[in-house]
């Protein structure tokens, strides 16, 4: 459409988050009405941490699709996003700087426009449901720097629902989740980690083997595996959760007083008043004597290096 031009003003006026231009020609007025990007230190709240650096509190969302958070705020790194800082955000896109070494609990949890996540090169560790419930999360780019994924950490997300194979690697060796149905597993010579929750469930495994490059095995890991009765593990793994075999034949069946892994004492599960732990083992683990409350005296071999917390917890006897 033409029109001859017989008059043309043009006016413009900005406040803190618009622009509106009016442009009037013959007869006709339009007005464009267009997004200034807000200061991001308005958008959030922070507080300094123990370690020097910021966290990141709370978000307080506006109509952008993008959000950039700064490298520093005052002069100091930003290090952490706090639990549930980005909760239900509307974003399309957050980019955290590099200095990010912790994603909090349920940090962007149900964040339903999330398309993708770049999880910064600094970043060791990503808390329980961060992303849970961020239905439209279709690329993450996780690099091998992440040590820590909490349970369900991309649960109901369409970047988990396109993995494939049977078992889930994420971050630097951590297997986040197995999907087979074998009766017997052995673990690639690839993890590290064996994810919080990596197992759960799973009903039909009786034996798995844990290769020799498995340092930790962490929260519920096995929980609920019930017919899980034999486990290969080397001398080498160094951490194990105090529930990564609740609900195991292996914990709640066996025979035998002691259940060790490696050089690890899991649990103990005898009824005798005295426990000799038996020479080799190096660490009582997290709970291994807890609620053994007709228990009186435990003798620990010369070999025990460390006693783990909550070791003798609820042992009123002893």
């Amino acid at each position: 459409q033409t029109s001859d031009v017989t008059a043309e003003t043009e006016t413009e006026t900005t406040t803190e988050t618009t622009t509106t231009t009016e442009v009037t020609t013959t007869g006709t007025t339009i007005v464009r009405t267009e997004m200034t990007p807000p200061d991001p230190l308005e958008m959030i709240e922070s507080e300094e941490n123990a370690a020097g650096g910021i966290t990141i509190c709370s978000f307080r969302w506006t109509c952008e699709h993008t959000v950039e958070i700064p490298a520093q705020i005052d002069g100091k790194p930003v290090m952490e996003i706090a639990a549930e800082a980005f909760k239900y955000c509307y974003a399309d896109n957050v980019l955290l700087p590099d200095t990010v070494t912790h994603i909090g609990d349920r940090a962007f949890e149900g964040c339903v426009y999330l398309e993708s996540m770049t999880i910064p090169s600094a970043c060791v560790s990503i808390g329980e449901a961060a992303f849970s419930g961020c239905k439209a999360l279709e690329t993450v780019n996780l690099s091998d720097s992440v040590q820590e994924i909490g349970r369900n950490a991309f649960a109901e997300t369409a970047f988990l629902a396109q993995q494939t194979g049977e078992a889930i690697t994420l971050g630097n060796g951590i297997l986040y989740a197995y999907r087979g149905t074998a009766e017997a597993y052995t673990v690639p010579d690839t993890v590290r980690i064996i994810g919080a929750e990596a197992f759960a469930g799973n009903e039909t495994l009786r034996k798995v083997v844990i290769s020799e490059n498995v340092k930790q095995i962490q929260q519920g890991a096995f929980s609920g595996c019930s017919a899980l009765a034999e486990i290969e593990t080397p001398d080498t793994i160094n951490a194990v959760a105090a529930d990564a075999f609740a609900d195991t034949k292996w914990l709640t069946s066996g025979k035998e007083d002691y259940r060790i892994l490696g050089k690890m004492l899991i649990a103990y599960s005898g009824k005798d008043s005295v426990a000799e732990v038996p020479d080799g083992v190096q660490v009582i683990n997290d709970e291994a004597f807890a609620a053994q409350k007709g228990i009186t005296t435990v003798r620990l071999p010369a070999s025990v290096r460390k006693i783990c917390d909550g070791a003798f917890r609820d042992c009123p006897s002893l």
